[in-house]
């Protein structure tokens, strides 16, 4: 068991080692005249404020323990917050759907102010033209070549579903 004045010295280094005996004068005004067990408790509490707790050991001993800090890490919404996954789907595919199925042809189109039709609809989607799913799989891969080319969607598929007659090797 400490003595309460070796228990004083320990929370008075404590107190310098983390900076905060500053912060534990300011508690006294008048702090020749209060007594050791006081300032011990206004120690300990400024330490505790701080993350430095007390502990006990299993045979009676007593001592300052200083808790890891937490790291702080920048918070970048509902990223961080690990709602979104990599299986979750598009946290905007709801607002998009609705934007594209508001949108009409631009000024200048021959179909101006009408709404959009279906191809042009899944073109700003992303997804592959109708008659895609219809294809074969060496056809879709001369369908993705034309398209990575920059061939046009109709082009692409006549060269896809074209037969080459008359071709050796």
């Amino acid at each position: 068991m400490l003595d309460i004045n070796a228990k004083f010295n320990q929370i008075v280094a404590a107190l310098q080692k983390s900076d905060r005996y500053d912060e534990f004068r300011k508690e006294f005004t008048n702090f020749a005249e209060a007594s050791v067990e006081s300032k011990v408790n206004a120690g300990l509490a400024v330490l505790k404020k701080h993350g430095v707790i007390e502990s006990f050991t299993e045979s009676g001993g007593w001592g300052l323990t200083f808790k890891a800090k937490a790291p702080i890490v920048k918070h970048n919404g509902v990223e961080d917050n690990g709602q979104i996954t990599e299986a979750s789907p598009n946290r905007f595919a709801k607002a998009d759907a609705l934007m594209i199925d508001r949108m009409t042809y631009p000024q200048g189109h021959a179909l101006y102010g009408q709404p959009l039709n279906e191809a042009d609809k899944r073109r700003l989607k992303g997804e592959k033209p109708l008659g895609y799913d219809a294809l074969n799989e060496s056809q879709k891969r001369k369908f993705d070549q034309a398209r990575m080319f920059g061939i046009s969607e109709v082009d692409s598929f006549k060269l896809a579903t074209m037969v080459m007659v008359g071709r050796r090797r």
